[in-house]
């Protein structure tokens, strides 16, 4: 992959850094380093994210991802004086502070065809007045800006050597939603694309390909081979480009209540998993549905995977953030837990297992007061056998 942002180009592939079109290093932390930046842009990369991914688990410091920060800047900032790249965020990480353009293909080598970026451009202003309803707007300006407003560069026809993935555990692509014999919108198209690909890639054991780089070089393959007819071939061509080992093909047509019903096939090398079926009046709610049936069936079986079904609230929208809490909780990362769980409480303020999961991050995280805090209100509230079980647990733990 080929991440570009002002006068720079982090080659993935090669493992080269370019500034005017000139090597000026081949260190594989600095590349690291930058090409997490870019997967993330515009959003701030957490510290404890980048040295986690980085260092592999290692035992190191703020100091060395302090130090690795400044040797990058000095390769990469035109004035170390006057930081314009890479920007501080205080209390939080570090984001690029410069447009960066995703391609699998060398944009040294081809340039960008400014031609459909317009084209793309129109259509997606075209598309905003499709839609006049408030929610939708909001919906539609969020969901496939995300796509279109992306530089887009034009991939190659021919299928060059596989990315090299840093760190690989699961590496999705996303491809568009299709239509079953139902008419389609261009925001189910790519809006339900882009919001599964940006709720999988909140787990840090998921990595998902960019909306836009999945479509640029969807569109180079050929139209003879398909996801449907020839999955594995379309997986080698598809896979070969962008580096992914997990393609999610999603499906949209209206039952005969005329409510969206979405539908996935999970493939990698040599196999595809049988569809589910998610159904609901908004397809908003299909998706977050959708979203963690996926969630289940794309991470590891292993010891941290567990069915939540009981212990969700009547909110969907908090128990979206609830398992992506509990996720990052038995994942060993109860710093983001903490962020996620509470985020699911500050949707529905009386989900008990979402302050359960909460108390258990804190202990997690050596705040033994809050915790035990947060258990004793707990436990004041209507028992059950499995709530009394879990908090009888996390208090014997605790003291």
């Amino acid at each position: 992959m080929y991440y570009q942002f002002g006068h720079c180009l982090v080659d993935t592939n090669n493992y080269k850094i370019y500034r005017y079109k000139q090597v000026i290093s081949d260190d594989a932390k600095s590349i690291e380093f930058l090409s997490l930046l870019g997967q993330h842009y515009p959003n701030v990369v957490e510290k404890n994210y980048l040295i986690e991914k980085l260092w592999h688990g290692q035992a190191v410091t703020d100091s060395s991802l302090s130090k690795l920060v400044s040797d990058v800047r000095k390769l990469v900032e035109p004035d170390e004086d006057n930081i314009c790249y890479i920007k501080t965020v205080r209390g939080s990480g570090f984001r690029l502070n410069e447009k960066v353009y995703i391609s699998p293909t060398n944009p040294l080598k081809q340039p960008v065809n400014h031609a459909k970026l317009n084209l793309i451009a129109r259509s997606f202003e075209r598309l905003k007045s499709l839609f006049r309803k408030p929610a939708f707007l909001l919906i539609t300006t969020f969901a496939v800006s995300a796509i279109f407003l992306n530089a887009y560069f034009p991939a190659s026809n021919n299928i060059n050597q596989p990315t090299k993935i840093i760190n690989p555990i699961i590496r999705v692509a996303v491809l568009p939603v299709k239509s079953e014999n139902t008419p389609i919108n261009e925001w189910i198209k790519y809006g339900v694309m882009s919001m599964t690909t940006d709720q999988l890639n909140s787990y840090s054991s998921i990595q998902t390909i960019p909306s836009s780089t999945v479509i640029a070089v969807a569109e180079t393959i050929d139209p003879s081979i398909s996801i449907d007819n020839d999955y594995q071939q379309y997986f080698k061509t598809l896979c070969g480009q962008i580096g992914c080992n997990h393609i999610i093909s999603i499906q949209y047509k209206l039952d005969e209540n005329a409510s969206p019903v979405l539908r996935y096939h999970i493939y990698d090398h040599n196999q595809r998993t049988s569809f589910n079926h998610f159904a609901s009046n908004d397809v908003i709610y299909a998706t977050a549905q959708m979203l963690d049936s996926l969630v289940r069936d794309l991470l590891p079986s292993q010891g941290n995977r567990i069915s939540l079904s009981d212990t969700y609230s009547n909110n969907t929208k908090a128990n979206r953030d609830y398992a992506i809490g509990v996720h990052e909780l038995l994942s060993g990362d109860p710093v983001a837990a903490m962020s996620y769980l509470q985020l699911a409480l500050n949707k529905e303020p009386d989900f008990f297992w979402a302050k359960a999961r909460l108390a258990e991050a804190y202990y997690q995280n050596g705040q033994l007061e809050k915790s035990s805090s947060l258990v004793e209100q707990l436990n004041q509230q209507q028992p059950s056998d499995k709530r009394d079980y879990f908090l009888q647990h996390l208090k014997s733990n605790i003291l």
